[in-house]
């Protein structure tokens, strides 16, 4: 269920909507207090750098926009 929250905060801080990505960054926090960018990657099983980039340039971005933490 966390994952929900990942992508919800990460698109919600993309489209420029701060307070509905920060809400969604405090619901991920709620059920994974620790979680960073770093545990993210360590999680993501892939070896395409396309897929990579996509991660970067979309979902990593967003996060990083939210105030979610790199490691």
């Amino acid at each position: 269920m966390f994952s929900t929250y990942i992508y919800l905060t990460a698109a919600y801080a993309q489209q420029g909507e701060d307070v509905k990505a920060v809400a969604a960054r405090e619901q991920l926090f709620k059920l994974w207090p620790n979680f960073a960018l770093a545990r993210w990657k360590f999680l993501t099983a892939s070896d395409s750098p396309v897929y990579w980039q996509q991660l970067e340039t979309h979902l990593f971005t967003g996060l990083r926009k939210a105030g979610v933490p790199e490691g």
